[in-house]
C-alpha cells in the first residue's frame, strides 16, 4: 500500500517554487536587478531544469508503507531559505545609497582606472601591485560624426555609457572644447570642493555582485544645493582637469565636463547600463 509522502512533497514544492519564481522575473523584468542580459537565457535554462526535476519528483510523493526512507529536513531549510527571502524581499538592486558605499572608478587621461575603495596594495599605480598602473581599456574606439547628436553635443548616454566614457579618454584632445551632456546621479567625493562631483552610473558586467561605479567629473557654481544620489542631467563643455586622490596619494588627471547647466531627472527604471548592449535590452 502506497501513503502520501510529507517529506518528498516538501521537496516538490521547494523544487517548483525555483521554477516559478525564476519565471516571475524573467516576465516581470525584475531580473535585470540582479543579472546581465545576456545571463537571461541561462536563468530560463535553470528554471526549465527545476520545472524537470518538479515534474520527476512527482513519482515519490507516495511511497510504499514499509518504506522508511526520509529525507534530511536540515537539507530543506538551507535550499528553502534563499527562495524565501527572493520572495519576501522587495528586488532592488544596488541602489545608489549602496553604490556610494561601495566607492566609484573612474578612468583618467592615459586609460588608469583607480577605486578609491582599493585597499593599499590593490591601488592601481602602486608598486607592490606591479606594471606601470595602467589598466588595459580594451580595443581602441574611433571617434566619428554618429559619436555626437544632432545638436552637436556629445552625449554619454545610457546605451553606450561605458563606450562614450572610454572614448572620451581615448579622445580627450579631439573632444577638449566641444560640448558634452551626462546623465546619472550625483556621486560625491570628501576630497572635491563642493561644486564638483561625479555624475556617474552603475555598470554591470556580469551580475549585481560586481557592479561598478563609473562616470565623469562635473564642476558647476551651484554644484553645492545638490544631494548625494540625486538623478540630474549635465551639459556644458568638456576638457579635462587634475584633483587630488587620497588613495593614490597623488594628482590624476581626468575628463571633466565644466557644466552650464545641470537639470534634475527622473530616476530611470533600470538603473544600471551595460557594455554594448542594443537598446532593446534598455528600453
Amino acid at each position: 500500500m502506497r501513503r502520501f509522502d510529507p517529506d518528498e512533497t516538501l521537496w516538490f514544492v521547494l523544487l517548483l517554487g525555483y521554477g516559478l519564481y525564476m519565471t516571475f522575473l524573467l516576465v516581470s523584468g525584475d531580473v535585470r536587478y540582479f543579472m546581465h542580459p545576456r545571463m537571461f537565457p541561462f536563468i530560463a535554462a535553470a528554471a526549465g531544469v527545476f520545472f524537470l526535476l518538479a515534474a520527476v519528483q512527482t513519482s515519490c510523493l507516495f511511497r510504499s508503507s514499509d518504506s522508511d526512507r526520509r529525507r534530511g529536513r536540515l537539507w530543506f531549510v538551507l535550499f528553502a531559505l534563499p527562495l524565501l527571502l527572493g520572495i519576501t524581499v522587495a528586488p532592488r538592486g544596488m541602489h545608489e545609497t549602496t553604490a556610494m558605499r561601495k566607492g566609484m572608478a573612474y578612468s583618467g587621461a592615459r586609460g588608469e582606472i583607480a577605486s578609491f575603495l582599493d585597499p593599499p596594495e590593490r591601488r592601481i599605480g602602486s608598486p607592490s601591485a606591479g606594471g606601470n598602473g595602467l589598466m588595459e581599456t580594451g580595443a581602441s574606439d574611433i571617434l566619428g560624426d554618429s559619436d555626437f547628436d544632432p545638436d552637436g553635443f556629445f552625449t554619454v548616454d545610457p546605451m553606450h555609457f561605458d563606450r562614450k566614457l572610454r572614448l572620451l579618454e581615448e579622445s580627450l584632445s579631439s573632444l577638449a572644447g566641444r560640448k558634452g551632456r551626462i546623465s546619472g546621479f550625483v556621486q560625491r567625493r570628501d576630497t572635491l570642493p563642493a561644486e564638483r562631483f561625479f555624475v556617474a552610473r552603475m555598470l554591470m558586467v556580469c551580475c549585481a555582485a560586481d557592479a561598478l561605479v563609473t562616470g565623469l567629473l562635473v564642476e558647476w557654481p551651484e554644484g553645492v544645493t545638490l544631494e548625494p544620489g540625486a538623478w540630474v542631467e549635465a551639459e556644458g563643455v568638456l576638457g579635462s582637469t587634475e584633483f587630488f586622490d587620497d588613495w593614490l596619494g597623488r594628482d590624476v588627471t581626468v575628463p571633466f565636463l565644466k557644466a552650464e547647466c545641470v537639470v534634475p531627472i527622473a530616476k530611470p527604471a533600470n538603473i544600471y547600463v551595460y557594455p554594448s548592449l542594443p537598446r532593446s535590452i534598455l528600453d
